[in-house]
């Protein structure tokens, strides 16, 4: 993370905003903004509204518990099921053209 002045900033704004790194404008030698790249404030929102929603989160500790424990399951399995012809779906130890 660089820090700049706030005239520096202006003579150099194209120049920061092609930088992958932050820059820390500063205004009489205190930080008073922050030049981020827009897909990483686009992450950031993304981590805050989340953040904000105690149901996603607790549905995101729900997932974290069920893949640490062995029991979530796997994309591949997933995709198998939703790409699979429908007679060949079991339920309940049965495939669904028994039932």
């Amino acid at each position: 993370m660089k820090f700049v002045t706030m005239s520096a900033a202006r003579k150099s704004l194209p120049t920061l905003i092609a930088s992958p790194d932050r820059a820390v404008i500063t205004r009489n030698g205190l930080p008073a903004a922050v030049l981020i790249g827009f897909e990483e404030f686009r992450a950031m929102r993304a981590d805050l509204l989340l953040l904000r929603d105690r149901a996603q989160l607790e549905a995101v500790d729900d997932t974290l518990r069920a893949v640490r424990a062995g029991s979530a399951e796997t994309y591949p399995s997933l995709l198998e099921e939703t790409t699979s012809e429908p007679a060949a779906v079991a339920r309940g130890g049965k495939v669904a053209e028994d039932m």
